[in-house]
């Protein structure tokens, strides 16, 4: 029996932990914003630090169950034959989208 492997997976020699923690840094900085405005609609000190204890517990969660939910659709079946056709595909389509909501954003739309 011929065992293939492949390597370019571990090319970046990240660890599943720090690969988590490099999206939830990315998580805490796109949901800034949000929070900035929460502190700042809190009554005193401690509902603000609650408040944000509470708002990014819950953005923690909810980032990665959608993550774990994604990926599972993406590494089922015919989906996963195909994701690399797909991944120019979809970031493509983030970049449209990113393009798209800054604009918006920048004309007071959003």
């Amino acid at each position: 029996m011929v065992q293939h492997s492949h390597q370019h997976g571990n090319a970046l020699d990240r660890t599943p932990a720090a690969s988590f923690g490099i999206g939830l840094i990315h998580g805490i900085g796109g949901s800034a914003g949000a929070g900035i405005l929460l502190m700042g609609t809190a009554s005193g000190k401690g509902a603000g630090v609650m408040a944000l204890v509470v708002f990014a517990t819950a953005t923690t969660i909810s980032m990665s169950l959608l993550s774990v939910v994604v990926a599972y659709i993406l590494g089922q079946g015919p989906l996963r034959r195909r994701l690399p056709e797909l991944i120019p595909v979809l970031g493509c389509a983030g970049v449209v989208f990113g393009v798209w909501y800054s604009l918006g954003a920048l004309q007071g739309r959003v």
